[in-house]
């Protein structure tokens, strides 16, 4: 009780700083706030301001963070996009295969890059995720008659529209494999993850800097 109310008074004689988060379907923003919730304490300084946005722009709220929002949440493993954002890491998902739910693939339990052989896989075009380009090449290697289809740099809903419009599986994160409700995703079998986060700009302003440099600190005493 004690230790409650010094922790009152201390963020009583504090200036809020605001934090703007973005937010979207494939990059919601509630597991930080809720992260932050839990481990905060007195540094509980921060108001957070949730920005929504089109998944459809995600490659330009990348390009301007630091104006309308300071940071998004979600995976993050671009080249395309480091010049001017970066990633504070906060883990890294594995990855499944989403299908239509009309797929026999829906009744097993995981999957290996082999059962996919005679499918056709929508997959990021290479040159942008290093991760993703792995993957491609593995799936080439095991699977050398596989279809595989390009999908863009940037993932939205419209992108699981066309896989199912075309008859495609999806390799996905696991972040994302409830996203659309006309697909089930099923575990994959390989070694690679995709790494999450915060993603903020290289020119990030002072309260998205001290943020970020108190979660750094305090990260180590979640269980």
């Amino acid at each position: 009780w004690e230790r409650a109310v010094e922790e009152a008074k201390q963020s009583a004689g504090r200036k809020k700083r605001v934090l703007r988060i973005g937010t979207s379907a494939l990059y919601p923003c509630g597991e930080l706030i809720a992260l932050w919730g839990k481990i905060a304490g007195a540094h509980l300084v921060f108001q957070f301001q949730v920005v929504p946005f089109d998944d459809a722009q995600t490659a330009s709220i990348r390009r301007e963070l630091g104006r309308r929002i300071d940071i998004m949440v979600g995976p993050f493993d671009s080249l395309l996009t480091r010049e001017y954002c970066r990633l504070f890491p906060l883990g890294s998902y594995p990855f499944y295969v989403a299908m239509p739910r009309s797929h026999p693939f829906c009744r097993c339990k995981s999957l290996s890059l082999e059962d996919l052989a005679t499918e056709k896989v929508m997959k990021q075009k290479p040159g942008n995720s290093p991760v993703n380009d792995r993957i491609r090449a593995d799936l080439m290697e095991a699977c050398p008659q596989i279809t595989l289809v390009d999908a863009p740099n940037h993932f939205d809903l419209e992108v699981f529209n066309r896989a199912e419009a075309e008859g495609c599986l999806l390799i996905v994160p696991e972040c994302w494999k409830d996203i659309h409700p006309s697909f089930v995703s099923v575990p994959l079998n390989i070694p690679h993850t995709l790494p999450y986060g915060v993603v903020y700009s290289t020119e990030a302003g002072e309260d998205t800097r001290e943020f970020l440099r108190i979660l750094k600190e305090l990260l180590p005493q979640v269980t």
